[in-house]
Formats: structure tokens, C-alpha cells, sequence
């Protein structure tokens, strides 16, 4: 079995993981960027971490400087322009629902991600499975994204369970090192990474499919 059998709750990554969001991310970014006349980066190097947080790096990358005013404006223009895309395209896994009930019979569920909360919500009414997720965390539940463990720690300081008895599903590097920097153990999501690059991260074991879980 991928999951061991002493293991009472799955918290799952969402981008990359619950939906195929990784792709929209990259447009929106690189559109951003274009407008801006910064280097184009691809997702994956950027993955897990806080919208904020790439901008200002990428404004440093730049130009020299720090400019918080310009990193804000910036960021709610890729906010707003990826919502978008995830509004009018949801991006959702084949079987999704079907999948997570599944796994609800069995387990608890969390979220945890560094997705906005707009985001989230947009998941969350498309894909009709807000009522399966016991506890949920956002990027704006946090004041340090991945790979810095907060969100993680900051979940299991809410639920009842000890630390092994939780797996984290996650597709990003950055997810998994914050996953690990908690002590948690990760299954890893192919998609953003190579299965090489997953196990080669943390992931004790790695997954193509959701579906596989349930098996």
C-alpha cells in the first residue's frame, strides 16, 4: 500500500496536485512579466511559493532594488488574471470528486497551500468538494510560504493527530522540503517534477494518478 496503514489524515497540496492549475500559473506569470520587460521564468522553478514573494524576487533579479509598492501592484494583477483563467477553465483532475470521496471514507483531509484564498474558493465551488476538507490553510494564513514549513506546522497545531499519522501529497520541491522541515512524510505528485526529482527532494514514494491512493 502507498499509504501506511497508521495513517489518520491526507493533506494535499492544491496547485499541481487537485488541479492542473500549474500551466495557468505560467501564463499569468510570463504575461506579467512580458508587460513589465522581465526575463520569462518557468513555473516550476517558482511553485509553492507566495505570489509576493516571487514578485519581489523577481523585481530584485531586475532591477537591483526592493520596491514593495511595485510588488503589490504587480501581484494583484497576476491575482486577479489567474483567478480569471481559473474561473473561466477550471482545471480539474479526471475524477477528482469521485477520488476524494473515496479517500474520505477512509481518512481525513486538509488543505494546505500557498494559493490565494480566491483561489481556493474557486477550487473549492468548481470542483464541489469544500464539505470533504476538514481544515483548510491559504497563503494568506501564513506569513512564510514553502519551503518554509509554517503551513504545515501551523495545520497540525489545529487537528488531533500525531505527526506520523499524516501524509502530505505534494508536486513542487519546495512543498515537499517544507513538508520534510515538518517532519511529515510526502508522497509526490508527477506533473511540475519528475519522479526522479520527487524522490530526489523527500517524496518516500511518488504517484502519477490521485487514483492511486485509493488502492
Amino acid at each position: 500500500m502507498i499509504i501506511p496503514g497508521y495513517v489518520k489524515n491526507l493533506i494535499f497540496d492544491l496547485d499541481g496536485v487537485l488541479w492542473n492549475s500549474s500551466q495557468m500559473h505560467d501564463f499569468a506569470y510570463n504575461k506579467i512579466f512580458e508587460k513589465y520587460k522581465f526575463k520569462p521564468i518557468a513555473y516550476s522553478a517558482l511553485a509553492g511559493k507566495k505570489t509576493f514573494d516571487v514578485i519581489s524576487e523577481i523585481i530584485f533579479n531586475e532591477t537591483g532594488k526592493v520596491d514593495h509598492d511595485l510588488a503589490k501592484k504587480i501581484t494583484i494583477e497576476k491575482q486577479l488574471y489567474s483567478s480569471t483563467l481559473l474561473e473561466q477553465k477550471p482545471p480539474l483532475h479526471k475524477n477528482l470528486n469521485t477520488t476524494l470521496n473515496q479517500l474520505k471514507e477512509k481518512y481525513s483531509l486538509c488543505l494546505a497551500t500557498s494559493s490565494s484564498k480566491k483561489n481556493t474558493e474557486i477550487f473549492l465551488k468548481k470542483s464541489r468538494t469544500g464539505n470533504l476538507f476538514d481544515f483548510i490553510i491559504t497563503s494568506e494564513d501564513v506569513k512564510f510560504a514553502k519551503p518554509h514549513p509554517e503551513i504545515y506546522l501551523n495545520l497540525i497545531n489545529r487537528i488531533n493527530f500525531s505527526t506520523n499519522q499524516n501524509i502530505v501529497i505534494e508536486d513542487s520541491l519546495n512543498g515537499i522540503t517544507a513538508a520534510k522541515k515538518a517532519n511529515l512524510k510526502c508522497i509526490g505528485v508527477i506533473g511540475t517534477h519528475t519522479k526522479d526529482c520527487l524522490l530526489k527532494a523527500g517524496a518516500y514514494s511518488v504517484i502519477e494518478r490521485l487514483e492511486s491512493l485509493c488502492h
